[in-house]
């Protein structure tokens, strides 16, 4: 292959003369609305909009055309504007929000709309993945195309259609991505796929401020830029989604249909839709001589993408992807030979939102018709085998609040039961069978009956069934296993009143005599927020380690002792502590005596003294961005407590001892010398907790105790395979078989149940089971006498999701959660993040109690 550098100036002639005719103003539309060239003063394709100029023009063509209306619906974590274009002929912008109305009413979603007035909503989305940046320049040309009436037929799209364009889901990381390439951009174009300028060093530039994966969080909504972009989604929910990504440079254009597996409530029209799309899609590429590919990869299955998201939400969902990416820069030599442009790539995105728009359009009746039945069958008659799903109402208010919060981001309703009393069979999420339980007037009712019916089967479903063994993400995620909560899903239909549930909070009041010491229960994120505050404002507070009762009240181990004798530095301590409690949601109780009716008194060695530790976060290179993207977010966004990233090229030179916590993320950068630096901080009183592929370095120190449990399973291994007869023709395999073989010992995140140690410091307010979403199929085998196995798999431990049966079978009696002790400090060791893309909720308490207990 031959490379050589080209001047930018030659490179883009081309795309200036392909796109030229782009920009034909049509005698029905406005005249004063310049196009992208001329207001940049530079072609799409010649460079990389920033996104202030991206507003800019969004700003412009709204100010200069009747057909614009510019909606800003937020702001990133670094305080750039979130917006998008609504599109329309001047006469539904005259009744925008009865057409609003209509369609929400055509869902049954709210009842003030006249449903003769729905029309059509084309809703594209763009560089939701900040390296992914020819969608926002494409985003650019067609919002032009469309005030101008460049194509034939733009005038019936309009009367007949509302078109939404978001022009950057990620603002943070597109900026990114834009300032690093053409910071690092020489005079001419390398067209070398490794050259300097193409480089994006650690993090990278896909992701948002925080390092987490924005098309990962539609259901989960983590993010802000997430929480925004879909309330704003959800006060219209438009009938076609299109989500535009980009790919591998030497890939070609990817579109509809999907790949298998598609889940079970997609309906039939949403997969005939997709055949409709894909033909006239490849229509338009067969005309432009453009490679294409469908039905591979992109599957339809987890509900965590900008296609499955709203297609499980009543549209027709989809994902675009153009081969180029980041490091395709303005123009990249291909493997064929072949020169890719930042141009081509815009006019692919461009030609393909075009296309979209008119299918919808030439398709629009049917498209009402198939949305409206979507979501009166969910009201009426709901897929799935459960037709209702219950939470026990006794759990803890805080995890209720958390579980109850992601439903109305989801716009899914949850109600008291009618007629409690009544005793029903179901299937227990926490027992894994079947069972009858007694409902009670306090429980949760989550019924099918309703119009997000198919997002509820999604979310609630004990196990989804697929069509295909391996899909492109994750594989289980029910909700009750996210936040481990006693719930039952059941075949019949429970009938559900009409009262608010709520979770009422009754205030800490101060009183009148001071107490001797202040207790809070460890049961749930609230009072491990509380803790991470009443730290942060140096208060000293004790953990009891085993139960006890005081003052004719029983507590568990766990629970938060703030004594009076311990605090006398604090100024206002009554005050405080009861503020910071009322802050949290927590309950406050007091005793006047430091002597437990039963059990050890307050001031016994079993009540342990919970010193203000001081974190480290490894970072840099080496380490997974968004593994420590989820930490950064936990420590900012959900506990609040303040925490250091201290990156891998400076681990040898950092005073670990400045430190009590270091934490060790997923990645690859723990050699010879920093391992000695880190076992030295351990043995010297230091906590070490290594996550995921951090714990192979310390499974293959034989000095450790894991390292000798790994050294002796393996060779346990080999002793056994070397006894194995075999035949021959067992080493026989088909070519054709190599991708099942391969899965046998793989794992999509699936879930499982892990018997937990309850007196364990890290399993308090957690109890004797936890759920495990598994994505590591990375054996570890119990820690043998002087270590502690407090996270384990069993027998019959696999619960949902695909996992290949090899690893089933290698997994049972398998460590997820161990700890040992090394010189004055320990080692935590976890198989799997409990943080994974910040939505396993149950994860972020036993987080907690690693870094405090």
């Amino acid at each position: 292959m031959r490379f050589e550098s080209v001047n930018i100036q030659k490179t883009m002639k081309s795309f200036i003369f392909k796109t030229a005719l782009l920009f034909i103003f049509s005698p029905f539309f406005a005249q004063s609305v310049q196009s992208p060239s001329t207001f940049m003063g530079y072609d799409p394709g010649e460079r990389f909009t920033y996104h202030n100029s991206v507003v800019s023009y969004f700003e412009h063509a709204a100010a200069g055309s009747d057909l614009v209306k510019l909606h800003y619906y937020g702001e990133t974590w670094e305080k750039r504007p979130l917006l998008a274009a609504i599109v329309t002929s001047e006469d539904n912008m005259k009744r925008l929000e009865d057409i609003r109305l209509a369609n929400l009413a055509a869902a049954g979603i709210d009842d003030n709309g006249n449903i003769g007035l729905q029309i059509p909503v084309i809703w594209l989305s763009y560089n939701i993945h900040g390296n992914e940046a020819s969608a926002t320049e494409a985003a650019l040309v067609t919002l032009y195309s469309l005030v101008s009436g460049k194509h034939d037929g733009t005038e019936n799209w309009l009367d007949s259609c509302i078109i939404v364009i978001d022009p950057s889901l990620n603002p943070d990381g597109r900026e990114k991505y834009a300032v690093q390439y053409h910071s690092r951009a020489g005079k001419d174009i390398n067209l070398h796929p490794y050259s300097w300028q193409r480089n994006q060093p650690w993090p990278g530039t896909r992701s948002n401020h925080y390092l987490y994966d924005l098309n990962r969080d539609w259901p989960w909504q983590t993010q802000t830029e997430t929480v925004q972009r879909l309330s704003f989604y959800s006060q219209w929910m438009p009938h076609v989604h299109i989500d535009f990504h980009e790919m591998g440079a030497d890939s070609y254009y990817f579109f509809p249909p999907a790949a298998e597996p598609q889940h079970e409530v997609i309906s039939a029209w949403q997969r005939e839709f997709q055949d409709i799309l894909g033909r006239n899609l490849a229509e338009d590429f067969d005309s432009r001589n453009q490679l294409y590919w469908t039905g591979e990869s992109f599957d339809l299955f987890s509900p965590s993408y900008g296609d499955t998201w709203p297609t499980f939400n009543g549209a027709m969902g989809f994902t675009y992807e153009q081969g180029g990416s980041g490091r395709a820069g303005l123009a990249v030599e291909l493997a064929t030979g072949d020169t890719l442009t930042l141009a081509d790539r815009v006019k692919n995105q461009y030609h393909a939102g075009i296309t979209t728009i008119r299918t919808a359009y030439e398709q629009r009746e049917r498209l009402l018709e198939g949305f409206n039945s979507f979501f009166a069958r969910g009201s009426k008659d709901p897929p799935g085998e459960y037709k209702s799903y219950v939470i026990r109402g006794s759990e803890n208010p805080s995890k209720l609040r958390a579980f109850t919060e992601l439903l109305v981001k989801n716009n899914i309703e949850y109600a008291y039961p009618l007629n409690p009393g009544r005793s029903y069979s179901g299937f227990s999420y926490l027992e894994n069978s079947s069972t009858r339980f007694e409902l009670h007037e306090n429980d949760i009712v989550i019924s099918a009956y309703q119009p997000h019916s198919h997002l509820v089967q999604v979310f609630m479903e004990p196990e989804t069934e697929s069509s295909d063994t391996i899909s492109y993400d994750i594989t289980a995620w029910s909700l009750p296993y996210v936040y481990l909560t006693e719930a039952y899903a059941v075949r019949e239909r429970i009938e559900t009143g009409t009262s608010k549930v709520e979770f009422p909070f009754e205030p800490n009041i101060m009183t009148a005599d001071p107490p001797y010491a202040y207790l809070v229960e460890w049961k749930g994120m609230e009072s491990a927020g509380f803790l991470a505050q009443v730290l942060k404002e140096n208060f000293r507070v004790r953990n009891a380690t085993e139960r006890f009762s005081i003052s004719g009240r029983e507590f568990e181990r766990g629970t938060l002792v703030i004594t009076r004798p311990d605090n006398t530095h604090i100024t206002g301590f009554d005050t405080k502590i009861t503020g910071a409690s009322n802050e949290h949601s927590v309950k406050l109780f007091t005793t006047t005596t430091g002597m437990s009716d039963e059990g050890r008194d307050l001031g016994s060695r079993s009540v342990r003294y919970i010193g203000k530790p001081d974190i480290m976060v490894v970072a840099g290179s080496g380490t997974s961005s968004t593994a420590v993207g989820d930490l950064w977010y936990y420590f900012e966004q959900v506990l609040k407590y303040p925490v250091t990233l201290v990156d891998t090229d400076n681990l040898q030179s950092v005073d670990l001892d400045d430190f009590d916590v270091v934490i060790l993320p997923g990645g690859s950068y723990i050699r010879s010398g920093v391992m000695e630096s880190l076992l030295g901080f351990a043995r010297g009183g230091g906590r070490l907790i290594a996550l995921e592929s951090a714990v192979r370095p310390f499974a293959g120190n034989t000095d450790l105790l894991l390292g000798k449990a790994v050294s002796e399973m393996n060779e346990r291994k080999q002793r056994e395979e070397a006894q194995m007869e075999k035949e021959p023709e067992d080493m026989l395999l088909r070519y054709e078989d190599r991708r099942v073989e391969a899965l046998r010992n793989r794992t999509s995140g699936s879930i499982f149940r892990v018997s937990l140690d309850p007196t364990h410091p890290l399993a308090y307010g957690i109890g004797d089971k936890w759920f495990v979403q598994k994505r590591s199929s990375t054996v570890y085998p119990y820690l043998p006498r002087g270590g502690w196995n407090v996270g384990t798999l069993r027998e019959s431990s696999y619960v949902a999701g695909f996992a290949g049966e090899d690893l089933l079978e290698e997994l049972e009696h398998s460590l997820v959660i161990g700890t040992e002790n090394i010189g004055r400090g320990d080692i935590i060791y976890l198989s799997d993040s409990p943080l994974f893309r910040g939505y396993w909720y149950s994860g972020r308490m036993l987080f907690a109690n690693m870094l405090f207990f």
